[in-house]
């Protein structure tokens, strides 16, 4: 979490799903690994904080966890979510499928999903059970 004074300007969330639960396509990507992966979730930077590296330093700060417990590091981010896309891509997150949500979206559609993996586990061999 990123905070100035009693003021939140941003946070980001690591959760370990169990691979077998990834989509097919982004398990595959990462090497079908056995157990737990890391999955970024609920990266945000407030306006104020926008501007400052805030967001880098988030994903670094996951990056070195999920390295630290081993783990690959995926994500899921909206196609509506131009911002956080181009974060993702200009930090080296390689976007492996694309999927159809089962949540809707604005327009009342089930949303785009796309499925990224991080550099650092992108430079790994992949693993198999």
């Amino acid at each position: 979490m990123v905070v100035n004074g009693a003021d939140v300007l941003g946070h980001v969330g690591l959760s370990q799903p169990d691979a077998a639960t990834l989509e097919p396509l982004l398990a595959q990507a990462i090497g079908m690994p056995a157990g737990p992966v890391g999955s970024l979730t609920r990266l945000f930077v407030t306006p104020p904080g926008r501007g400052h590296g805030h967001a880098t330093r988030l994903l670094d700060v996951v990056a070195k966890k999920a390295a630290d417990l081993g783990i690959p590091l995926v994500l899921d981010v909206s196609d509506d979510d131009h911002g956080a896309i181009t974060l993702y891509e200009r930090a080296g997150w390689q976007r492996v499928a694309t999927t159809r949500a089962e949540w809707l979206n604005a327009a009342g559609e089930n949303a785009l999903l796309h499925h990224y993996v991080s550099p650092e586990t992108m430079r790994k061999p992949a693993q198999s059970e």
